[in-house]
């Protein structure tokens, strides 16, 4: 089966208590790109959900190849 490789662009708090840990409770759906300002914050987030693209520029985060979606 084929995982859909989801984007975040505002990787927050709201994104990291809701969106993600729903996104990535789903088998079919893989967080593959984490977008938000402030380095040591997109880090943690980076590290929490084993996310293997953050940056903070939205702009490198939509131009991925392998994204399916973001939210």
């Amino acid at each position: 089966m084929s995982r859909v490789r989801i984007g975040i662009i505002g990787a927050g708090h709201w994104a990291a208590e809701n969106h993600i840990p729903v996104l990535k409770s789903f088998p079919d759906v893989e967080v593959v790109a984490a977008c938000r300002i402030g380095r040591e914050q997109l880090q943690k987030v980076q590290r929490r959900f084993d996310i293997p693209f953050v940056t903070e520029d939205y702009r490198e985060l939509l131009a991925l190849d392998n994204l399916d979606g973001v939210v």
